[in-house]
C-alpha cells in the first residue's frame, strides 16, 4: 500500500517541452493495482521535482513555480484525504482495495442541486400570452 505523487504523461516524457504544463495525480498503490486520482493541480515539467520523495519537506512542486505552496498543500491535503480513508476502512476490519477506495470517494462527492422554478413569475407569463 502506498500514495505517490506523479504526473499524467499521455504521449514520451521526450515529447514534451520543459514549458509544457501537465496534471498532477494522486497514485494509491495496493496489491499490485494502482488508481489514479486527479491532484486538482497543473504544473510545469520544469517546475516538478522527480526525486521529490527524498527531500526534506517531501514537496513535489519547486519553488520555481510561483504558486508552489498553495500546489503543495492542495496535494497533501488530497494525500491526507486518501490516507484517512484507508485508515478508516482498515479500522473496519476490510482490506482497502481500489475498488473500495474509488466506491467510497465517488460517494464522498457533493452532489449539485438541481435548480428549481421558484423565481419564474407564471402570472408576468399568463399576461403576456393574453396580449398576444
Amino acid at each position: 500500500m502506498g500514495v505517490h505523487f506523479g504526473l499524467n504523461f499521455r504521449k514520451p516524457k521526450k515529447e514534451y517541452k520543459p514549458s509544457s504544463e501537465l496534471d498532477v495525480m494522486v497514485r494509491y498503490y495496493f496489491e499490485g493495482k494502482k488508481m489514479n486520482i486527479s491532484g486538482g493541480v497543473k504544473c510545469k515539467l520544469k517546475d516538478w521535482n522527480d526525486d521529490w520523495e527524498n527531500t526534506r519537506n517531501r514537496e513535489p512542486i519547486k519553488k520555481s513555480d510561483s504558486l508552489h505552496e498553495q500546489k503543495n498543500l492542495q496535494l497533501k491535503s488530497k494525500e491526507k484525504e486518501l490516507n484517512d480513508l484507508v485508515f478508516r476502512i482498515s479500522t473496519n476490519g476490510q482490506l482497502p482495495t481500489c475498488d473500495l477506495i474509488k466506491s467510497l470517494l465517488r460517494r464522498d462527492r457533493v452532489e449539485k442541486q438541481k435548480k428549481t422554478l421558484e423565481d419564474v413569475h407564471f402570472l408576468i407569463l399568463l399576461r403576456c400570452s393574453e396580449t398576444i
